[in-house]
């Protein structure tokens, strides 16, 4: 596939880890104009399976939809099974957001087992971030055993590779996962969400800082530490200078306002 869309969508996603959401929108958008552009099948195909990843990432479910939907077509029409994969998975993600979790979980389920076995050793990536949303699909659902198992199988991976740029993400799900048990494991789970914030911070991962924060803050709240839940993501939300209309800084700022 073509290096100049591979390099823009490569430069969005870290964009937005870095804490930039705008300009990695820029570059997202860029990406996949200058592979309309090209008009060549597998870079338009490897775009759209990129920008639909973006778009979740963003929380922008209606422009996934539409990614989607051009993505499954264009992969159904040229045979490429990557393609369809990953657009599988994301459609069952979609699903489980609209309320239909038993369907969503069983076809994300589907696509998590069966796709590294497919897969390029370069797919980890990949098999990493489905596995922080399966887990947080499962967690939505109730299914906190299931959920964990996913989590704590992916962090396992996280420490045996390279692939380490989502591993902020997992121990925030694993967190969450904790206080949705039975009997709720909060300190194991603010365990987490520190671990969350150490390593986002290491990573200069304002993004995901940002989300593991939020995690934390929302388990004081419940304890009644509103002052330390305040201050820590005022911080934090305070680092931004763009990105306010996506779905993470709106949470943020609706948070902030209850704890004020």
């Amino acid at each position: 596939h073509d290096p100049g869309v591979c390099s823009r969508f490569q430069s969005a996603e870290v964009l937005w880890l870095l804490g930039y959401p705008d300009h990695a929108l820029r570059r997202s958008q860029n990406s996949l104009t200058l592979a309309r552009e090209l008009s060549h099948a597998i870079t338009m195909s490897v775009a759209l399976f990129w920008t639909a990843w973006f778009d979740q990432v963003r929380g922008e479910k209606q422009s996934l939809q539409a990614r989607i939907h051009e993505g499954v077509a264009l992969a159904t029409e040229q045979g490429f099974l990557m393609g369809r994969v990953q657009a599988t998975f994301l459609q069952g993600w979609l699903l489980v957001e609209e309320g239909h979790a038993k369907t969503g979980i069983e076809q994300m389920f589907e696509i998590f087992v069966t796709e590294p076995a497919m897969a390029s050793p370069g797919s980890l990536r990949f098999h990493i971030r489905q596995a922080a949303l399966l887990g947080d699909a499962y967690r939505k659902s109730g299914q906190t055993v299931d959920g964990l198992n996913v989590v704590n199988d992916a962090i396992d991976r996280t420490q045996l590779s390279e692939c380490r740029c989502y591993e902020a993400e997992l121990h925030r799900i694993k967190g969450e996962l904790l206080i949705t048990e039975p009997v709720p494991s909060e300190e194991q789970a603010e365990s987490c969400f520190r671990e969350a914030i150490k390593v986002a911070r290491g990573q200069s991962a304002k993004s995901l800082e940002l989300r593991a924060a939020m995690s934390l803050c929302r388990l004081w709240q419940r304890q009644g530490k509103t002052a330390e839940a305040q201050q820590l993501l005022g911080d934090i939300y305070g680092w931004f200078t763009e990105g306010f209309e996506t779905a993470d800084l709106k949470a943020a700022k609706a948070l902030l306002n209850e704890l004020t």
